[in-house]
């Protein structure tokens, strides 16, 4: 006899067909896990290539806020730490700016603009920082566009852009001393030389992300003296061949070494000496060293940092602010004139006399005066008798004047004065005066130059000047302290030049900023100091013997280094963080697996099922195999190698398939799935050996293993029923052998429950996960019960009679094979489970997700006036009918504007992983009645109290004992992007580190659903000042339209086609929608005009959301279109079931036939059990699914989409019908003699 060897490689051979059979369905599921395996990989692979191709050398980059001695590379270039790392330091400017081109002939309108362009300032030597950039350097008045940019301003060769360039604002615009308007710098009429690809430094970005960016590059010395910085930049490009480590990142930043002008800080000697005419001698005033900087107040951390070094040297704080107005009294003459118009009628001679005394003080009063908070102390006074003695230990309601305000304002010691002056943060651009009385604790003497004072040289005095002479104790602020004339000045604030009388010119044309008055420190910082903003305006430092300028640079700088401090500078890693979030923000080779999930069922469901056919077809074999004497464990050893051989050759063509599967579905990302990745920039890549040898062998072993256990389930044959060629299942087994299938059933059953109430007490994934938990529990119960009452029907068939109907031939006809039967209905029934539960998460705009808002902008450069206000629309130059169409007619503001931190973005649009994802500052009024809380959609909230329930932006205001920042985020966000999962997803606490070693710990208070937020955290607006002090103004913004308005369509791709002014409103005469669409149009164009030096950019919520919806439905649709595979696979299952019951029983088949029964009716029953298999599977599918989205849609979370259901199922019946078909036609083919005979 035969080996089994042998005997293996000849059933192989004899059996071809059926094992061929059994390959291709081994082949099927290898592909889908090697190719889900491959997708991953080369996911992974073109983020990676994405981002260092765009880097090119570049490693690192120093990036500044604020501009810094361009020859500051250079020394770092030149540091012998650095060249042991890295390769090169390059200087370079970064703006993020708006560019616009007219096209010819058209006049205003044909304006095409482009908001969030990447200008890069290049250096001479642009080229080293890799390829893809401009190929030549640009000339003066010429710009190279990347293709991206290029195509949006529809620009060409030799067109002629203008950009539109943020001015360096060194005093935050949010202080009263901050330019809130004409920020901007227009470099016009540069001359197109080049477009180039968005490929390498074409494709350059500070932030990991796979949508292209829009870039222009122009030489850097034409951004310098447009921004009137002349040899200064924002950022230093760090090249290196090799990626640096975090040893080396440390490396860099101790390398770095500015100096204190690099800062904004600077360090000047003070002297003012006198001669007496009759002395020959030289008396030293004053002799000290000042520290200030160009932002007018040191940032917090820096002051602390200048505190603690110049302490030893005695150094005295100083803060000096602009007062409105220093009056006589205590009450201001404003005050006055707002208390005489209250006055009742009947009073009106009090109301004369209040306006009286009200004009009076107001022709006495002083406008715009500095005052200087500061502790006196000798030598440096200020203020101090006429002895030279410093008058100590002012209190908190204390004054002094010196001797020109006492005069003017005819006061003494001990009489009361009144200071009005703006608090020192205003709000969305509206400076608040606020007022304080003070008594005259004394008179400091000053003395009149003997000549006007220009501001350079020190001025000289006839008579011997005091210590309050000193103009330097007011820092120096463009467009104030650097005016010829009172009347020059050039303030940001409302400037009342009526007020300014010519003793105020005398004063200015003499003392020029000298303060007039002199309080306590810890007053005026109580007054005029905030957090945010800072404290101090300079230090002084008195003069002594071996102190000088570069000394106390030396030791400010040295405390730097040791408190860590790089103020206004950030390192960034560029090339490692990159790499790092190039791993995506999940598991791509998990999320294919995933999505191909239940094709990998069907396809071993398919193994399982032609495994079986193919024993049960070999019956007569194993009925030989047992008469000569073959024990089971013998025939089952032969027949498992034999299977083996099988999968392993489906397996190894399964992973070259899977290579082509892979080629497939990365096709479809970049085609038809495109929306899931925004751009398609995925391409298969070098295939992993990891991942093939993952996918031979897990393909492989799941496929033996279903074999085997294919296999090791079949009943204990009869021997002559083997050798008589039939193999069935009902020939054994007993009625309580089936018991164990309802027992089973009935505790899925009851798991199903427990998952659905507990599912209604989880959030987030978990309560996703116990919902689904429950439609699977359902539907392997039901396939228990069936697998049940098909075997019980058979059972009891030999008790009762049978009708002779089709009914009940196809009914027992099913049941001839309950396992085989079952397992047809189970991979039906699973791959209908998976289509019908994923459509019903098919999401689609709702305004709840956009909360009742109609409109989204977001402006490149900060607005810090209020849209809302007559005051802030004027300041912004949207006036006359413009202001009137914005405002409307209704109550109540209708736009909220958000404070923005710039960060990665953590939506689903972006594939890299967030690190700092965008903070937005959310303002109070969304804690207000004005907005409803139900306009938007909650998914959780961490809520004690029953106010904060119903109004959940409530939560944001609340204060942690642990300091932790209550924030919001969408769920979308926090799950997928962050991975901030937990079974309650609101209360996760969780960390970010900030530049600077700022970390901040966030606590989740609430989660939104499906919104526009997605990719932004949420925190309150007064928390949001706290750690981020120095952003100012809103970028980002809500607009709400009248409620008479209804939301219809897109109108980005409209705003920028309109005209600059004279927007008129709809005609009268349209419908309530044609007029709402055109009224939003309207309104998008006029904000993105009148607001395009900020570089406004407007959309409706709508077209937002339904960006980032895609991408969630495109997964959904691309997991569907793989379910949908999985249930052909299901459909060609049955149809090879079919064939097969129906070769089993062709004598059967042909008995019924000459007993007289058409072949119509064979053919209908035959129909019959196949639609019942079909119908089954499809009803048990559906209906477990319905189970795991129904807590869902009553909720709200879920829709079942009827209609496109319904066109897919009745596709799948189709299919199913048909293949029913090619059963009959199988079984009427056959003729009726031979038939008889095989039988």
């Amino acid at each position: 006899m035969n080996s089994p060897s042998n005997l293996i490689f000849r059933s192989l051979w004899y059996h071809r067909r059926i094992h061929c059979a059994v390959a291709m369905a081994v082949v099927v599921a290898t592909a889908i896990l090697t190719g889900a395996l491959i997708v991953g990989d080369s996911m992974r692979e073109s983020l990676r290539h994405l981002l260092l191709d765009r880097l090119g050398h570049i490693d690192h980059a120093f990036v500044a806020e604020h501009f810094f001695r361009d020859h500051l590379a250079l020394e770092l270039a030149e540091d012998t730490a650095f060249t042991a790392h890295f390769e090169s330091a390059q200087p370079a400017i970064f703006l993020r700016a708006t560019a616009e081109r007219t096209r010819p002939g058209e006049r205003g309108t044909g304006e095409l603009r482009a908001n969030k362009v990447l200008i890069w300032g290049l250096d001479v030597n642009y080229s080293q920082l890799g390829q893809g950039g401009p190929q030549a350097f640009p000339g003066l008045n010429e710009v190279v566009l990347n293709e991206p940019l290029a195509r949006e301003l529809d620009a060409k060769l030799g067109d002629p852009i203008v950009l539109r360039l943020p001015r360096q604002n060194l005093i935050p615009g949010d202080s009263p001393f901050g330019r809130k308007t004409e920020i901007v710098r227009s470099l016009a009429r540069l001359k197109v030389v080049e477009i180039i690809p968005a490929e390498g430094l074409g494709r350059f970005g500070l932030r990991p992300t796979q949508q292209v960016p829009r870039i222009a590059f122009v030489a850097r010395s034409i951004l310098q003296n447009a921004l009137e910085q002349p040899g200064r930049a924002n950022a230093i490009l760090i090249t290196s061949r090799q990626p640096a480590d975090a040893t080396a990142t440390k490396v860099l930043r101790g390398a770095l070494q500015p100096v204190l002008e690099d800062y904004g800080m600077s360090i000047e000697r003070e002297r003012l000496t006198f001669q007496e005419s009759s002395q020959a001698s030289t008396d030293v005033i004053f002799d000290y060293y000042n520290v200030f900087t160009n932002r007018m107040m040191f940032l917090p951390a820096v002051d602390t940092a200048i505190e603690n070094v110049l302490a030893a040297e005695h150094s005295q704080a100083v803060l000096t602010y602009l007062a409105n107005s220093i009056g006589r009294g205590p009450l201001p003459y404003r005050v006055l004139e707002k208390v005489a118009l209250l006055q009742p009628p009947g009073q009106s001679l009090s109301s004369l006399v209040l306006s009286a005394l009200s004009a009076e003080l107001s022709r006495q009063d002083i406008p715009y005066s500095t005052i200087t908070a500061i502790d006196s102390v000798p030598p440096l006074g200020p203020v101090s008798t006429t002895g030279g003695e410093a008058i100590e230990n002012l209190l908190e309601d204390e004054i002094v004047l010196n001797r020109w305000a006492a005069d003017v304002l005819r006061v003494g010691p001990g009489e009361m004065v009144n200071v009005t002056y703006f608090a020192p943060e205003s709000t969305h651009g509206a400076n608040v005066e606020h007022w304080a009385a003070f008594r005259v604790r004394t008179i400091v003497e000053i003395a009149q130059p003997s000549e006007p004072y220009d501001g350079e040289q020190p001025p000289a005095y006839d008579q011997r000047p005091t210590l309050a002479n000193d103009p330097w104790l007011t820092p120096e602020v463009k467009g104030f302290t650097d005016k010829k004339s009172v009347e020059d000045w050039d303030p940001p604030f409302p400037f009342e030049r009526q007020r300014i009388r010519d003793a105020d010119e005398l004063y200015w044309d003499y003392y020029r900023a000298t303060p007039k008055a002199f309080v306590s420190l810890s007053t005026g910082q109580d007054l005029w100091g905030t957090v945010r903003f800072g404290r101090t305006t300079s230090y002084r430092v008195p003069h002594r013997s071996g102190l000088s300028v570069e000394k106390i640079e030396g030791k400010i700088l040295n405390q730097f280094v040791r408190d860590q401090l790089q103020p206004g500078f950030r390192l960034l890693p560029l090339r490692r963080q990159g790499i790092e979030a190039s791993r995506g923000t999940t598991s791509f080779s998990g999320l294919f697996l995933g999505f191909s999930f239940f094709l990998i069922a069907a396809a071993l469901m398919l193994v399982a099922l032609l495994f079986r056919l193919g024993i049960q077809q070999r019956a007569g074999e194993v009925g030989v195999l047992v008469a000569v004497g073959w024990t089971r464990s013998q025939i089952i050893k032969v027949y498992a190698l034999e299977g083996l051989l099988v999968a392993a050759i489906g397996s190894l063509v399964g992973v070259v398939a899977g290579i082509g599967y892979a080629a497939l579905m990365l096709l479809g990302l970049s085609t038809w799935w495109v929306d899931a990745i925004v751009t398609p920039f995925v391409e298969l890549h070098n295939v992993s050996l990891t991942s093939l040898c993952l996918g031979l062998f897990s393909g492989m072993v799941a496929a033996f293993f279903t074999m085997l256990l294919t296999f090791r389930r079949l009943q204990q044959p009869v021997v002559r029923n083997l050798l008589a060629g039939v193999w069935e299942e009902f020939v054994t087994g007993s009625a309580r052998a089936g018991n164990w299938r309802v027992c089973w059933a009935m505790g899925l059953l009851a798991l199903a429950l427990g998952l659905a109430a507990l599912g209604t007490q989880l959030g987030g994934e978990a309560q996703a996960g116990a919902f689904f938990g429950c439609g699977g529990s359902v539907l392997v119960a039901s396939l228990l019960l069936t697998s049940w009452w098909l075997r019980r029907g058979v059972k009891g068939c030999d008790k009762k009679p049978v009708h002779l109907s089709l009914v009940g031939l196809a009914r027992r006809n099913t049941a001839r094979n309950p396992s085989r039967s079952v397992l047809t209905i189970g991979l039906i029934s699973s791959a209908a489970f998976l289509i019908v539960a994923i459509s019903c998460f098919r999401v689609e705009f709702s305004q709840q997700g956009a909360g009742g808002f109609d409109l989204i902008a977001e402006s490149d450069q900060p607005i810090y006036h209020d849209l809302n206000t007559k005051q802030g629309r004027d300041a912004l130059g949207i006036i006359g009918q413009d202001a009137a169409f914005l405002g409307g007619q209704r109550t109540g503001n209708q736009v909220a504007a958000f404070r923005v931190r710039g960060g990665d973005d953590a939506s689903c649009l972006n594939l890299f992983r967030p690190n700092q994802p965008r903070v937005l500052g959310a303002p109070v009024r969304l804690f207000e009645d004005s907005v409803e809380p139900h306009d938007f959609l909650w998914a959780e909230t961490f809520s004690p109290t029953e106010a904060e329930r119903l109004n959940p932006w409530l939560l944001l205001k609340k204060r942690f004992d642990d300091g932790a920042v209550p924030v919001i985020l969408d769920k979308n966000t926090a799950m997928y992007s962050m991975h901030l999962f937990s079974i309650q997803g609101a209360g996760t606490t969780f960390e970010i580190d900030y530049d600077g070693g700022l970390s901040v710990r966030y606590r989740i208070v609430a989660l939104l659903a499906n919104s526009i937020f997605q990719g932004s955290m949420l925190i309150s607006e007064e928390h949001f000042e706290d750690l981020f002090p120095h952003v100012g103004g809103y970028q980002l913004f809500l607009i709400q339209t009248r409620p008479d308005r209804l939301t219809v369509g897109s109108v980005n791709e409209i705003g920028i086609e309109h005209g600059l002014s004279g927007i008129t409103h709809a005609s009268q005469k349209l419908s309530g929608q044609e007029r709402s669409l055109d009224e939003a149009r309207q309104l998008s164009a006029m904000l993105e005009n009148r607001l395009s030096d900020q570089g406004m950019d407007v959309q409706s919520t709508q077209d937002v959301l339904n960006g980032l919806l895609a991408v969630q439905n495109t997964y959904l649709e691309t997991f569907q279109s793989l379910g949908a595979l999985g249930l052909l696979l299901g459909t060609l299952g049955l149809a090879t079931v079919q064939v097969r019951s129906v070769t089993e029983r062709r004598g059967e088949l042909a008995l019924m036939r000459a007993m007289g029964l058409r072949p119509a009716r064979l053919a209908w029953m035959v129909l019959l059990e196949n639609g019942w298999l079909l119908l089954t599977g499809l009803g048990i599918g559906i209906f477990s699914a319905m189970v795991a989205v129904f807590p869902h849609w009553v909720s709200g979370g879920a829709s079942v989409p009827a209609a496109s259901l319904c066109r897919l199922l009745l596709t799948v019946l189709v299919v199913g019908i048909v293949s029913g078909g090619i059963a009959v036609r199988a079984a009427l083919r056959t003729g009726m003699v031979p038939a008889l005979r095989a039988g």
